[in-house]
């Protein structure tokens, strides 16, 4: 067993500055690791005085400890989204197939989805997807934009003010989404 400080002779073509890892359970070099069967999950470095022979073999040094406990990392990600959903009407005629208004959601200064209504008013926008980053409250401006204009036909100047709540309530992967205005 190898410690902290130790210099091993070490046979490949690696790269200076690069961190490598040992692992036993196979013989491969993969980016950022490099395997040889029979060490024990040590830890070395390659550094600028670390000499390269002609051969190709190097010294390096073991800068982590064996140990005889193992680690297993899961990692967890949840997402979730929410699709607003809204109608459009027509005021002095009837809104037609023709009629498509524009509407979006604003974060800030971003937009972050845009719907369209169809013939019968219904408005139907593109989901907004939240990861585990995006916990908490988020607050959206919702508003019809003043293009494509009709002849006679004034587009609304109403801004919605719409508040979400993300939440990983269950640790189920599945983010929960809530309008809380």
């Amino acid at each position: 067993t190898y410690k902290s400080g130790d210099t091993v002779i070490v046979a490949d073509d690696l790269t200076s500055g690069q961190d490598y890892a040992i692992d036993p359970a196979t013989d491969e070099k993969v980016p950022g690791t490099w395997t040889f069967s029979s060490w024990d999950k040590d830890d070395f470095k390659i550094t600028e005085d670390t000499v390269i022979t002609g051969s190709g073999t190097l010294n390096a040094v073991i800068v982590k400890e064996y140990s005889d406990t193992v680690e297993f990392v899961n990692k967890y990600e949840a997402t979730g989204s929410i699709t607003f959903e809204g109608t459009k009407t027509m005021e002095g005629r009837d809104l037609t197939s023709a009629d498509q208004f524009v509407f979006v959601v604003m974060d800030g200064d971003s937009v972050v989805s845009t719907g369209t209504n169809d013939a019968n008013g219904s408005i139907t926008f593109e989901p907004i997807i939240y990861k585990q980053k995006d916990l908490g409250s988020h607050t959206y401006k919702i508003y019809e934009k003043d293009e494509p204009v009709y002849g006679g036909v004034t587009n609304s100047t109403k801004v919605y003010d719409v508040e979400v709540f993300v939440s990983d309530k269950d640790g189920d992967g599945q983010l929960e989404c809530e309008i809380t205005t």
